[in-house]
């Protein structure tokens, strides 16, 4: 991708760069906090810390394309799969979009200050995920019971995120560090995905969407399995892939388990209280496909499905290159970033709360680092 006035455009670039792989270290972060088995999606949202700086800094157009390319990039880092980025992709848009209507209309004039706008970010986030929940897997009324708990945690953990927006904010115009990097040249971020490869991924993405309207057995079993033997094929053999679903997600597979087989109306089993047929027949049918979905993550990695959907958000937003290119960067770099939060994920989560801006300065100053550090290896 060619980049007109590319000195100007250098500062902005790596701006925009690093406060992806911030957002990207923020999302790693939370994913070393403790799940509540019952609310396995639950979680304090920490990168919208980020969507809301991104919002009053470059408008809604931008801070949209950068939380799809947020959720694309951890997506396939965490495990992608068709469920797991909807619950994502949804999300993000519903909580971007209210942000930015919010800081637009009240924001601006200084009636909802940050606190604000992040509650608001975290209740449209839920809901976001809770309406993708429902009509991807649940397909339950009942689902919506966890309305009143997810109100709390949006109204706690946004208050929380609207609290530390300021330091990260203080952060991002006083680090001088930026000035010191230059655009690297992309490796294989920058090459073409070869047309088979994308012609099988687009197959696949279009098998995962179909199989939401698949309710037979014979369909989904035959259909988990044969996924699981190309995968298998692929890797030419992997234990990881194999038992990767419920590795990851076990969680997920446990809430779906409960909700339909605790909360289905239908005939009880003799003996087994509380559980009916019906509801165990519809577990089932739920733990099929999303055992297929999240095999599929391997066949869209295989075929490098990610750098494909970047292209596709090159195209869909030609006129915002600079963010795009910061997206292209944060493809390369962000596997280290990943790898530095690993490394001091405990102690980060220990400071984070008593001292805010001691562990954003840690981030901030790591991810640019990184940045700086690869630059002068290349």
């Amino acid at each position: 991708m060619q980049l007109p006035n590319k000195e100007e455009l250098n500062r902005e670039i790596v701006i925009k760069a690093s406060l992806l792989l911030l957002a990207v270290a923020l999302n790693a972060l939370e994913f070393f906090i403790p799940r509540i088995p019952l609310f396995p999606w639950l979680k304090p949202g920490l990168a919208n810390i980020i969507t809301i700086i991104w919002i009053i800094r470059y408008g809604y157009v931008e801070s949209l394309l950068y939380a799809l390319l947020r959720v694309w990039i951890v997506s396939f880092y965490f495990g992608f799969s068709f469920l797991t980025f909807s619950l994502g992709f949804s999300g993000a848009v519903f909580a971007c979009t209210a942000m930015a209507v919010c800081w637009k209309l009240l924001g601006r004039k200084r009636i909802m200050g940050t606190v604000g706008i992040a509650v608001v970010g975290a209740l449209f986030h839920n809901t976001g995920q809770l309406f993708a929940v429902y009509l991807l897997m649940a397909r339950n009324i009942r689902l919506f019971y966890q309305a009143p708990v997810m109100i709390f945690a949006s109204v706690l953990f946004g208050s929380i995120v609207g609290l530390l927006v300021p330091w990260f904010i203080y952060a991002v115009n006083d680090n001088t560090l930026l000035s010191e990097v230059k655009l690297k040249e992309l490796s294989h971020a920058s090459k073409k995905t070869p047309v088979p490869a994308v012609i099988i991924s687009l197959l696949f993405l279009c098998y995962c969407m179909a199989l939401v309207f698949v309710k037979d057995w014979i369909i989904l079993i035959l259909s988990a399995i044969v996924i699981t033997i190309i995968v298998q094929l692929l890797l030419k053999g992997s234990l990881n892939a194999l038992f990767f679903p419920i590795k990851r997600f076990w969680l997920l597979f446990l809430f779906i388990g409960v909700l339909h087989s605790f909360f289905t109306y239908g005939t009880r089993i003799n003996g087994v209280p509380l559980i009916t047929r019906e509801g165990v027949v519809n577990t089932i049918t739920q733990w099929l496909r999303l055992w297929t979905w999240l095999e599929t993550t391997f066949i869209f990695f295989h075929f490098k499905f990610h750098f494909l959907a970047l292209r596709g958000l090159q195209k869909i937003f030609s006129g915002y290159r600079s963010t795009i290119y910061a997206g292209l960067l944060a493809v390369e770099y962000f596997p280290l970033v990943v790898d530095m939060v690993r490394s001091k994920a405990k102690e980060l989560l220990k400071t984070l709360f008593k001292k805010p801006s001691q562990v954003i300065a840690e981030l901030f100053i790591g991810v640019v680092d990184i940045i700086i550090t690869e630059k002068e290896n290349t």
